[in-house]
Parts: structure tokens; C-alpha cells; sequence
């Protein structure tokens, strides 16, 4: 989400954060080697990787002028600027629209310092893919299309607006998050975490301390200090007892079973049984049939049965993509 006032910072909520240069500082960069790897485990050269990109149809990508030209725009497959960087920040492509941060000013900062910043009078709008701006740049915060609306904030208030720019739901909730599985989580002030749809209608009440999206019919809660899951009705189906919970995926939730120390995680099924047992210092989610999980501050790759595919000897890892390969990086 694109605003000043962000969602829940635990590890639970995934979000498709703005690359934005007003998040830049000039913290000194770890060296890393990146490389990709096939499902084996075996590294891809630059020669197979490109072609197996050739088998999907990517979309337009934010990209970055440079590392001390924080403008961005869109490159398309083969790495130019098809929408000129003359942005703030950006997002990904969303139901052919993109939401991005139009800046009235730029402030310059000395070479090596940090990135140019913007200045705090930007507003956010959406472009379509010619880079023409559709929804005029008049919100303080916007989301990603999903089911046709996304969510906007106006000042201290989130609301939904469609894909003409108009408002679909009033402009009435402390926070908001995009629809997924036809609801979206909001949060009402000294009430908390409910979920509408695409109506504006009150599906779940509100009264919990946060909540995450809805997959494979299941939705991350938190009541009190743990996390549980509710069905699309708000029933309870697994008790909240974890320290962080993931969205579920391919039948598996990652979740942190320590409340004390907060590091160990492992996986659940969607009865709330635990499945592949907590070992692990991090786990994500699962993609398309493995889930990068880290110990000893090194990742490796499991399987949904448990079973150690990849080795840990990463420092970074990504998702494993639908063409079979996950970005990995070492330091030197």
C-alpha cells in the first residue's frame, strides 16, 4: 500500500509495497552475489533463465532511473522505459492500472548522501499502461485494483474507489486492506479489524486487534497478543495461539508457535494441526510447491511434507515463480 500511515508491521501481512524513494536512506548496502536456481537446487545461467522468461507474459515492471535518481516509471521485458520515470513511487500493474506518486516538487540531496526525496505535498493517482493518468492524483494513499476497486485514503480515512475513479465505498475506515477471495479487512476506529465486500457491507464485525487477507477460505486474526484463523462467516477455525501467522497456501500456513522468543516457525494444515514441526527462525509461504525457510541464518527450500529439497547455504531467497525458478543471493 502506498500511504503514510502503514498496516500492521508484523511478519504475518504481506503486502506489495511501493518502491518509493522516500523510503531510500544511506545505509550502507550489504555486498550480495544473486543468482537463480531450478527446483533441483541447481543454479541457471543467465542464457536459460532468459529463456524460460520467454514462456511468460511479464508485465510492465517499476523501475528506477538510478540509485541517485529516485524517479520511477515502467520498463518493459526487455529492460526499457516504456513509461517515462517521472514518478515518486510506484506500483505493479493491477487490472491494467497502476497507482503512482505524482510529486509537485523534488529535493535534491548531495551525491552519495541518499536518493532524491520528494516532497510531502505529492498526491497519488493511477496510469494505464499507455502512462496516461486516468484517476487523478488527489489521494493521500492508494492500493492495488483487486475485483475492481482499491483502496484509496483521503486525509485520515480509507475508503474504495473503482476503476473510473469513483467512490464505490465511502471514506469511513481507520485503515484498509485490498479485497481478496471477494472481502477486504478494514479497521474502524475503537472497534478494530472486520471485513466487508465489494459492497461496503459489514460482513465480519470489527473486533479484532488486526487481520490479514483471505486465501483457501481462511483469514489471519489477531485477538489480544495471538494470531488465529476465521472462515468468510467469522467463525473461529483455529484458535488464535500463535505468536505471527501467514496466509495459507497450498494447504500450509507458516506460523511462530513461541510467544516468548518470537523465532521459532513451522507449518500448519487448515485444521490448525502442525504439520511440519517448528524448527525454523523464519518460514515463508509456500509457492508453487516450496517455501523458502531459514536456520542458522542461512535459507533452504522445503517441501509441504517438510522435507529439506534445497539446502540452507543462502543468505537471501526468494519465491519459487510458475516457471520454476526462485532468486537466491550470497555474500561474498
Amino acid at each position: 500500500m502506498m500511504c503514510k500511515s502503514l498496516l500492521e508491521r508484523g511478519p504475518l501481512l504481506v503486502f506489495v509495497f511501493v518502491a518509493s524513494a522516500g523510503l531510500a536512506t544511506a545505509a550502507r548496502r550489504v555486498p550480495m552475489n544473486w543468482s537463480f536456481i531450478a527446483k533441483s537446487g541447481k543454479r541457471l545461467s543467465e542464457a536459460q533463465r532468459r529463456r524460460l522468461d520467454k514462456k511468460l507474459t511479464r508485465p510492465l515492471s517499476p523501475a528506477q532511473v538510478s540509485t541517485f535518481d529516485c524517479r520511477w516509471g515502467f520498463k518493459n521485458a526487455k529492460g526499457r522505459f516504456v513509461i517515462k520515470p517521472r514518478f515518486g513511487s510506484v506500483q505493479p500493474f493491477a487490472e491494467g492500472l497502476a497507482a503512482v506518486e505524482v510529486v509537485s516538487r523534488w529535493e535534491k540531496h548531495a551525491r552519495g548522501t541518499s536518493c532524491a526525496r520528494v516532497s510531502a505535498t505529492s498526491r497519488y493517482g493511477y496510469v494505464d499502461r499507455r502512462g496516461k493518468l486516468v484517476i487523478p492524483a488527489v489521494y493521500n494513499g492508494a492500493g492495488l485494483f483487486r475485483g475492481g476497486l482499491a483502496m484509496v485514503f483521503v486525509g485520515r480515512k480509507a475508503g474504495f474507489i473503482d476503476r473510473q475513479g469513483k467512490l464505490a465505498i465511502p471514506l469511513r475506515y481507520k485503515e484498509a486492506r485490498g479485497f481478496h477471495g471477494g472481502l477486504a479487512a478494514v479497521s474502524v476506529a475503537d472497534k478494530g479489524w472486520g471485513f466487508v465486500d465489494s459492497r461496503g457491507k459489514t460482513v465480519i464485525a470489527p473486533r479484532f486487534a488486526s487481520a490479514g487477507d483471505f486465501h483457501q477460505g481462511l483469514a489471519a486474526v489477531r485477538v489480544g497478543q495471538l494470531w488465529g484463523y476465521v472462515d468468510k462467516t467469522g467463525a473461529m477455525r483455529i484458535k488464535p495461539r500463535f505468536a505471527y501467522a501467514h496466509r495459507f497456501s497450498e494447504g500450509r500456513a507458516a506460523v511462530n508457535t513461541d510467544t516468548k522468543t518470537q523465532s521459532t516457525w513451522g507449518y500448519i494444515d487448515k485444521s490448525g494441526k502442525l504439520v511440519i514441526q517448528a524448527t525454523y527462525g523464519y518460514a515463508k509461504t509456500f509457492s508453487h510447491g516450496l517455501a523458502a525457510v531459514r536456520k542458522n541464518l542461512r535459507w533452504g527450500y522445503i517441501d509441504t511434507s517438510g522435507k529439506l529439497v534445497i539446502a540452507h547455504r543462502y543468505h537471501r531467497a526468494g519465491d519459487f515463480n510458475s516457471l520454476g525458478y526462485a532468486r537466491v543471493g550470497k555474500r561474498p
